[in-house]
């Protein structure tokens, strides 16, 4: 009896294990499989470039060694673009981005923001201590800080505002706050 339940144990442990590794390749190949899905590679140039998925199809722009650096020779990793303001984020630099470009106003990019009211954004802004500072420097500046924690503080930002708070001494970064999903729906 006791060998029985042994043997079962092992065989569920078995299944479970073999199924992670089944969920874990799926994965790793982007889960493109057979299923006539696109995958995108960059080419030579630095543009983008869809091919449909299928039997033994491969990127045509895979990165090679030039062979002068031997086996561990590193291959090249593209070059991304310089934020103006690092401790923001990409998508928050963006906005700012397009404000000082002129390329929208602050109500127009606060709008691609998940959180937004009139110009402002809702962000986290992760600090070193000095989160009743930061939060002073907000309201004095046009923020509005909704909750002050010792090493946070939850605030609607001007998007013109963003970029100084981001540089603010003892700031680490500042991120969009994402409202959580409705788990009712669907």
């Amino acid at each position: 009896m006791l060998a029985d339940r042994s043997r079962s144990t092992k065989l569920g442990v078995f299944i479970i294990l073999a199924s992670l590794l089944a969920v874990a390749t799926f994965a790793a190949c982007g889960g493109n499989g057979d299923s006539g899905e696109a995958w995108t590679a960059t080419s030579s140039a630095g543009q983008a470039t869809t091919s449909p998925s299928s039997a033994g199809a491969t990127p045509e722009s895979i990165p090679q060694r030039d062979g002068t650096g031997g086996d561990d020779e590193a291959l090249p990793i593209p070059d991304k673009g310089e934020l103006k303001y690092p401790n923001l984020g990409s998508r928050l630099d963006g906005l700012v981005a397009s404000v000082e470009a002129e390329q929208a106003t602050a109500e127009e990019a606060a709008r691609d923001a998940a959180m937004h009211s009139g110009a402002s954004v809702a962000v986290t802004i992760q600090v070193s201590g000095n989160a009743d500072e930061v939060a002073a420097f907000l309201k004095a500046n046009g923020g509005d800080p909704r909750n002050v924690g010792e090493d946070y503080v939850e605030a609607y930002v001007p998007v013109t505002l963003l970029g100084p708070v981001s540089e603010y001494l003892g700031v680490i970064r500042v991120r969009k706050i994402v409202p959580p999903e409705d788990e009712g729906s669907g």
